[in-house]
């Protein structure tokens, strides 16, 4: 056991001194090693590892898409339903029509109800309450939504999600 034991602390030492050069983690080591980095501009550097998460295009298009995604998320509701009201020009009064709703207004409120409740920070507790109809009804309403908005790439684009 003894012998083994030698002979793996010696193997180790033997490893140690190999990979001498490959401190600083991969970033590092891919960007050309600290000197290298040192001399960089803050602009050129890059927040990523390339091998792992591909070209720098696929990243800023993930990253613009998040920071656009931020701008719904700080709207709170009353904000939501002035923009979704803009941009598909319904007008709010079909939404909160008596009896059975119009189906403009079912659109509106499918609408605001899965903007408000994926991207903002409502509850779909408190749109069932907005909207004085039960939680379940408001599940079916924005999985409506979700398909309205999905499918309407320049509603999604307008409404920034």
């Amino acid at each position: 056991v003894k012998t083994a034991r030698k002979g793996y602390l010696s193997y180790l030492k033997e490893r140690q001194q190999i990979k001498k050069d490959l401190s600083g983690g991969a970033l590092v080591r891919s960007a050309g090693g600290w000197e290298v980095l040192k001399g960089r501009e803050e602009s050129d550097l890059e927040s990523y590892d390339t091998r792992i998460l591909g070209d720098g295009d696929f990243v800023e298009s993930i990253i613009k898409e998040e920071k656009e995604e931020d701008v719904v998320k700080r709207l709170n509701y009353e904000q939501i339903k002035k923009r979704v009201i803009e941009e598909t020009k319904i007008d709010e009064k079909e939404m909160t029509k008596p009896g059975k709703s119009t189906r403009r207004g079912k659109k509106l409120r499918a609408i605001i109800g899965y903007v408000s409740v994926h991207y903002g920070n409502e509850k779909m507790i408190d749109m069932a309450e907005k909207f004085k109809i039960t939680r379940q009804s408001v599940g079916s309403l924005v999985d409506i939504g979700r398909e309205i908005v999905e499918g309407d790439s320049e509603l999604k684009q307008a409404l920034l999600i």
